[in-house]
């Protein structure tokens, strides 16, 4: 019996293990995830200025 508990001990140790990397996984995608989001919306802004500004530059030019 105390050779059984042992067992099932190591096996615990084995799937707790197992889960803290999973979860160290999954954080570190979830923070590489947020980073994509962040320069995605900072790349959609930076596209929707510049095209704000080139209309600004046509609607001059066609002033002139």
């Amino acid at each position: 019996m105390n050779n059984e508990a042992a067992e099932l001990k190591k096996e615990a140790h084995k799937k707790i293990f197992a889960a803290k990397e999973a979860k160290r996984r999954a954080k570190e995608a979830l923070g590489n995830l947020q980073d994509l989001v962040v320069m995605q919306k900072a790349s959609e802004k930076k596209n929707s200025n510049h095209i704000q500004e080139n209309d600004i530059a046509l609607l001059f030019s066609f002033g002139n």
